[in-house]
């Protein structure tokens, strides 16, 4: 379970570029089953606040389609419409249940992080401490399998960075 904190932690509160692709793409493999800190992305000075997000309706999923559609994988520093769809895009996955994006946006957001990465806000309670985790929430499943796998994912995403 230790391992699944470590690797869930770097995911959702560091910097996108804190992990190897493939342990981001990886990560949401597990996400849905394993036990979680609820955190948020840390705080950045100066950055504005996050809209909030709709975490019922197909905002993300429909935002995801659009940067894939306008080709946002160049160019979304200066393109309006890119930088606003990765903006709900990210506040959707970053504050959102487990579920409110379909897989291949969930993984397809890490697409977007380098060439989106001048897109930044503030989630609202980022700002909080997040540094320890108070009370994971439970789902109670496969801890040790997690482990295991979570060990095997990150021996793997470091061997292909070797």
């Amino acid at each position: 379970m230790k391992n699944w904190h470590i690797v869930q932690t770097h995911h959702d509160y560091c910097d996108p570029s804190g992990l190897p692709t493939a342990v981001e793409d990886e990560f949401h493999e597990f996400d849905g089953v394993c036990d979680s800190c609820d955190i948020k992305r840390t705080f950045i000075p100066n950055a504005p606040t996050c809209p909030m997000p709709n975490c019922t309706d197909s905002s993300g999923s429909n935002a995801y389609a659009k940067l894939v559609e306008l080709g946002c994988t160049t160019g979304c520093a200066t393109n309006q419409t890119c930088r606003d769809n990765y903006t709900t895009l990210r506040v959707v996955h970053d504050s959102c249940p487990d579920g409110a994006l379909p897989e291949a946006a969930e993984v397809g957001l890490h697409d977007f992080e380098g060439p989106c990465e001048t897109v930044i806000c503030n989630a609202p309670g980022s700002e909080l401490d997040q540094t320890t985790c108070a009370n994971p929430a439970s789902s109670g499943t496969m801890q040790n399998m997690v482990a295991l796998v979570t060990t095997a994912a990150l021996t793997g995403a470091a061997m292909v960075l070797a």
